[in-house]
């Protein structure tokens, strides 16, 4: 055991709860670290080898070429990030987390929202470099296993290449539709940037004031759009940003 508590010592770092990672070839093996490799592994929550950390204090400021955030993965029994690989076929790495440094082969996008719908885990500067659970050969039985190593391939389409990440706790799953694991963004006006949105009357800017952080919705953003954005979502009261008026929009179908 990696011998922090919660969060690996970080208390920032999902207080919601851990995260389990899997793809569709087999929902019932998940991401684990198994003598120092990443491997699938028969899903067990009393495992904390298959328990994740999602880091995204880069998400606000980095994305790949899609615009999507970037992530880290974090072993919470090990303490070991997800690293890229040497190169296509070539296991994934295990490297130390030390969130002091700044280390871009541990930075991953996710090519839509992973907490709903199966979707690529992609290199930052190459989105089309996917994680795979490499299958065995046909010879040898084919398909994902017990033990099946964790590689980089080119996106094809394939099930061992789509992924959910979810939180281990159901209940968390269900909060707001997964939208909580997603990375907050501060709102200010231009006259005083030293203030910020807030469910209460203006307050000056607060990092650890949840009621100053919000997510965006973007579910609908795909069909509805008005103008300029998307609804916000407070995550701290999950109450929405009610307009005082319904705004025009056009639908995109």
């Amino acid at each position: 055991m990696y011998g922090f508590g919660a969060g690996l010592g970080h208390p920032w770092l999902n207080p919601d709860g851990t995260f389990k990672v899997f793809c569709k070839a087999d929902e019932g093996l998940c991401l684990a670290v198994r003598r120092g490799a990443l491997v699938l592994a028969p899903a067990d929550p009393d495992d904390e080898h298959q328990h994740w950390f999602k880091d995204v204090r880069f998400s606000l400021r980095i994305e790949d070429e899609e615009g999507k955030p970037v992530f880290s993965l974090i072993n919470k029994a090990t303490g070991l990030a997800v690293q890229h690989s040497l190169g296509p076929f070539h296991p994934v790495r295990l490297v130390k987390f030390n969130p002091e440094d700044f280390d871009e082969s541990v930075l991953w996008t996710e090519s839509g929202h992973l907490g709903r719908d199966f979707g690529r885990i992609r290199l930052l500067h190459d989105v089309d470099m996917v994680l795979d659970a490499l299958p065995r050969d046909e010879d040898d039985g084919g398909g994902v296993r017990d033990g099946t190593t964790i590689t980089l391939t080119e996106w094809a389409g394939g099930s061992t290449q789509s992924w959910k990440i979810l939180y281990w706790s159901v209940e968390a799953n269900k909060t707001c539709g997964g939208l909580f694991s997603e990375p907050t963004c501060r709102i200010y006006c231009k006259a005083d940037e030293s203030r910020s949105h807030t469910v209460r009357q203006g307050a000056c800017t607060d990092a650890d004031d949840e009621y100053q952080h919000w997510i965006q919705d973007k579910r609908l953003g795909s069909r509805i759009r008005d103008l300029e954005g998307y609804p916000l979502l407070s995550s701290s009261t999950e109450s929405p940003v009610t307009p005082p008026m319904v705004p025009q929009t056009r639908a995109i179908l």
